[in-house]
């Protein structure tokens, strides 16, 4: 093909292709993937800012976390405040609650590499990957699904990594203590917990008001730490080492 006959077929086909419309395509475009970008960039700044202004929505002298609506608010002798539901912002204001004791009673399950994972009480959209990217590139928040099939988002023990401040304060997890719960108690307590007990097994939805009833009477008694160590309950605590928390 001469130069010539390619200049002629090149102009052709520019007289029925509209320079124009191409153009405007172009910047349709690069105006949708300007927008995303931007979003994106804007869920990420979020996820770094939530951390810090997460506010508790409650106080006392023992607030027990319920992200499975099966806790009764029946408690006597101190005050106890039953807070229903879990979500990310009552574990990122965990340091700013004030609490003599956290519980939390949520499901469990296992991720990736026998990796423990602790369900909240939020249930994940399509989208709630773009409303948390940040957490989600990092495996901090994953999707998940309970013994009855309802899909939640969980946590991992990455997700603590964002808790800003010392969290002074004891945890008591009643959750299915499946995968390397182990590590996610051990990390509570890196990010300065006093101790954190979970239960060695699975704690059946029927006994959990017993307990529950249990634990705070060994609290008032002032007996806490030995009717945990003494119920199947594996107690982390700080070591020597982790008393002064950065």
């Amino acid at each position: 093909m001469s130069l010539e006959t390619a200049k002629r077929i090149f102009f052709k086909y520019m007289k029925v292709v509209n320079i124009e419309k191409i153009r405007r395509v172009l910047k349709y475009v690069i105006l949708v993937e300007s927008i995303i970008i931007l979003t994106l960039l804007v869920f990420i700044l979020a996820d770094y800012i939530l951390p810090y202004v997460a506010e508790p929505r409650t106080s006392g002298s023992i607030v027990v976390f319920d992200a499975e609506d099966i806790v009764e608010n029946n408690f006597t002798g101190v005050k106890v405040v039953v807070v229903k539901g879990f979500m990310l912002t009552d574990l990122f204001s965990l340091p700013k609650l004030d609490a003599d004791l956290v519980i939390i009673v949520a499901h469990g399950f296992i991720y990736e590499d026998n990796e423990f994972i602790l369900g909240t009480s939020e249930e994940p959209s399509v989208f709630y990957p773009v409303f948390h990217p940040l957490y989600v590139v990092e495996g901090a928040v994953v999707r998940g699904k309970t013994f009855d099939g309802e899909q939640r988002i969980g946590v991992s023990q990455k997700i603590l990594d964002y808790i800003p401040s010392p969290i002074n304060k004891p945890i008591i997890m009643l959750t299915c203590g499946f995968g390397n719960v182990s590590g996610f108690a051990e990390k509570l307590v890196e990010k300065g917990a006093s101790y954190v007990a979970y239960y060695n097994g699975t704690v059946k939805e029927e006994y959990v008001n017993d307990f529950i009833n249990k634990i705070i009477n060994s609290w008032k008694n002032n007996t806490l730490r030995s009717w945990l160590e003494s119920n199947n309950f594996v107690v982390v605590e700080r070591k020597a080492s982790q008393n002064t928390v950065p």
